[in-house]
């Protein structure tokens, strides 16, 4: 009867061993399969990050090519008032920098 016990209970302990290693088994490949989905989410949103800031890029090129082409217009109507704002601003420059300390 003992012989038979220990027997069982060693068949048990191996189908145990067994059904475990077939678990950690699952783990691994669900770690696996986790992994991948966590780096394809990472590559997707860097895909994204990229093409929100080369569309922000773009646009601020656009506005800033728009904002020097009335720039432009405005200096060629009216040139004078252009070259005394830039005397005038060279001149308050000129007297902070220069300024006496003391």
């Amino acid at each position: 009867m003992t012989a038979s016990r220990s027997q069982a209970h060693r068949s048990e302990f191996g189908t145990a061993v067994s059904e475990m290693g077939e678990g950690i088994g699952q783990i691994k490949e669900d770690l696996g399969e986790l992994a991948h989905s966590a780096v394809n989410t990472a590559k997707a949103g860097l895909s994204d990050a990229k093409q929100g800031v080369s569309r922000s890029i773009q646009m601020a090129k656009e506005k800033g090519s728009e904002a020097t082409d009335v720039l432009r217009k405005q200096v060629k109507s009216r040139p004078l008032t252009y070259v005394g704002l830039a005397a005038g601003l060279g001149l308050l420059a000129g007297m902070f920098i220069f300024r006496p300390r003391s």
